[in-house]
């Protein structure tokens, strides 16, 4: 890893506890930037918006859950059991995430087309 991918690593992370402590929308690049100890200028260089860095974790998260979740689910006996527990980790896992996050319906309408 690059050191401009480990400044990414430290801001995703920062970002993560803010929005858990404010959620989506009350959490501003001033927060983040004061949890990973950079000024908000620093954050533009590696961002655009908390949008951005808000999906970029979402998917990187999202992507080592799926991982883990693929490697469980192969050790439950049975197709039925084995798609059970998919459908209901993920369901679980994506409503976790937005609840720890306090993510809107009016936040998750702007960040959506941004995963399509």
């Amino acid at each position: 890893m690059n050191k401009k991918e480990q400044v990414k690593e430290r801001i995703g992370q920062a970002a993560m506890e803010c929005f858990e402590r404010y959620g989506l929308e009350k959490t501003t690049l001033e927060d983040i930037a004061k949890t990973v100890g950079l000024n908000k200028t620093s954050l533009y260089y590696y961002y655009k918006n908390k949008e951005d860095i808000f999906i970029e974790v979402a998917i990187r998260e999202g992507q080592s859950f799926i991982d883990t979740l693929q490697k469980s689910t192969l050790k439950k006996k049975g197709v039925e059991n084995q798609i059970s527990f998919y459908l209901e980790s993920r369901l679980n896992y994506y409503t976790n995430v937005l609840n720890m996050n306090r993510v809107s319906v009016k936040s998750l309408d702007k960040i959506l087309p941004s995963f399509f």
